[in-house]
């Protein structure tokens, strides 16, 4: 059900100059750039690990300055994965859909640390 960390996410006030600085300096690769007047931007190192950075102004996908960073977490089966944290008692913020036909769940460990559950029925970096 879980499969381990997907990417990390950060806040970023300027994601495009940030990611420019990932590129240059430690060799990442821009993967995906949304298509939003400040876009959320993907990139992946050599071992494909992933990193997003987010506008720090983001509307949907970070509503507040708390969340600066978040652990992603993949599952296969998003409704099985949720009805988990539940059972365990774990709160959980209004679910909602990303592109792909992807969905995402926030979340935060017993020492306040934010994390999603994030589920992609489909690889969206394969043609990037």
């Amino acid at each position: 059900m879980f499969s381990g960390i997907e990417h990390v996410g950060v806040l970023a006030e300027n994601p495009e100059k940030l990611a420019q600085w990932y590129e240059r300096v430690l060799n990442f690769q821009v993967i995906y750039t949304s298509n939003d007047s400040r876009p959320t931007i993907f990139l992946a190192g050599d071992n494909g690990q992933l990193l997003e950075l987010i506008p720090d102004q983001s509307e949907n996908q970070v509503p507040n300055k708390d969340k600066r960073f978040h652990l992603a977490i993949k599952v296969n089966d998003f409704n099985e994965a949720l009805a988990k944290l539940r059972a365990e008692k774990v709160e959980t913020e209004t679910s909602f859909d990303i592109f792909r036909g992807g969905k995402v769940v926030f979340f935060q460990d017993p020492e306040g640390n934010w994390l999603h559950l994030i589920f992609r029925p489909e690889n969206p970096w394969k043609n990037c």
